[in-house]
């Protein structure tokens, strides 16, 4: 998981991500395809399923405009919710400047997750 991450840090300051995201780039390195539809498969992303968990590492702003769409637009749970500096400080003992590491290499997978039940399922 670390080395999909570093690849996919390495192609976006490069300009060579396999998509035009850097989630969708990471979430296809993961899943060893070059097919976006095949990696959605592979990670279980599908109007069947009720449950996901999103784990995304940013800019505060970026995260709670993130935040925002999810709370307007879905059925969440925040029992793993771990959204502040604070937090993540004191459970994995990551000092700020780690944090605002452009080239983070992620010693802390999730910034902030939650568990997500789509309204819009079957």
């Amino acid at each position: 998981l670390i080395f999909a991450i570093k690849q996919s840090y390495y192609a976006k300051k490069h300009n060579l991500l396999a998509a035009r995201e850097f989630e969708v780039d990471l979430l296809m390195r993961i899943s060893i395809t070059d097919q976006i539809e095949k990696a959605l498969t592979i990670a279980g992303i599908s109007p069947k399923n009720k449950f996901y968990l999103i784990a995304s590492v940013g800019k505060i702003k970026e995260l709670t405009q993130i935040q925002n769409w999810i709370i307007e637009n879905l059925e969440y749970s925040t029992d793993i919710n771990i959204n502040n500096y604070k937090k993540i400080n004191k459970l994995h003992d990551i000092d700020l400047d780690k944090l605002n590491q452009s080239n983070i290499e992620l010693d802390l997978l999730s910034y902030s997750a939650v568990k997500l039940v789509s309204r819009f399922s079957d």
